[in-house]
């Protein structure tokens, strides 16, 4: 199973915690009114609001068991010579969770003298919660099958692709433009910095910001590679084979475990 099979997989999961969310406001939750014990109400009432969560999250998980299993690296292209990386199928569970939400914005009120609720559409502003509600759910799937995000590398440089911008950033651009990355400390955020120094001498910095909390890689492994070919220009060349990449890991790993040496050392 691919990683963007995977997030495609999260779409009927994301309109079934928003249906099982309103069953349980509109047909659960009378139900509960039978009971004369306030804390048993209480109870179900919320075991029923996170099940309606729970449920759908928890198939997907179960279902994209095989998806978690593969290594979270770069994406070998050899026809285009490049490695590739796009959005995990991570982003699956927060569509998920944003279905569920949506169905929560519907206000609905009890129907008068009798055990039912219903949609609260007497109010104007009440009438606006579904057509909000419907549009949250939309978002949410269109969160999924939208989301074209990647980082690409080839031999003369790196493309992302943003929501809606896509940059192109080569390795060696000529002067005054420099390329440097920063791995912010607490932070899974990438963020690239084009530096441009302006007619007075003073830089004019520029940033792309990569989720890569978001993407299919270890956050630390991507900031690693940008690094690694800024400074090692003869190994381009190699990029979008499998003995790079396979070369590409093994350095991370030793810069991984001096690092964990010299932690060690000095704990």
């Amino acid at each position: 199973m691919s990683v963007r099979t995977a997030r495609l997989l999260a779409v009927p999961f994301v309109v079934l915690a928003f249906v099982l969310r309103l069953a349980e406001v509109l047909w659960f939750r009378p139900l509960l009114w039978r009971l004369d014990s306030f804390s048993l109400h209480a109870a179900l009432g919320l075991a029923a609001i996170g099940a309606a969560l729970a449920g759908p999250l928890g198939a997907y998980f179960l279902l994209t068991r095989r998806v978690r299993s593969q290594p979270a690296t770069w994406h070998l292209d050899p026809g285009a010579r490049s490695f590739s990386v796009g959005p995990s199928h991570a982003t699956g569970y927060r569509a998920v969770f944003i279905g569920w939400a949506a169905a929560g914005l519907i206000l609905v009120e009890r129907v008068p003298f009798q055990e039912h609720m219903r949609i609260a559409d007497e109010v104007a502003p009440s009438a606006l919660t579904v057509p909000l509600a419907v549009l949250a759910l939309l978002l949410a799937i269109a969160f999924i099958m939208a989301d074209r995000r990647s980082v690409t590398l080839d031999e003369d440089g790196v493309t992302l692709q943003g929501w809606l911008r896509r940059a192109r950033i080569r390795w060696v651009d000529p002067m005054p433009w420099q390329l440097t990355v920063h791995a912010r400390r607490g932070s899974s955020k990438l963020i690239i910095e084009q530096s441009r120094t302006s007619t007075s001498g003073s830089a004019q910095p520029r940033w792309i910001r990569i989720p890569a909390q978001w993407m299919h890689i270890e956050p630390g492994f991507l900031a690693f590679t940008l690094s690694y070919y800024i400074g090692a220009p003869g190994s381009r060349h190699g990029i979008g084979t499998e003995a790079e990449l396979k070369t590409l890991i093994a350095a991370h790993h030793g810069v991984t475990s001096s690092a964990n040496q010299v932690h060690h050392s000095a704990g």
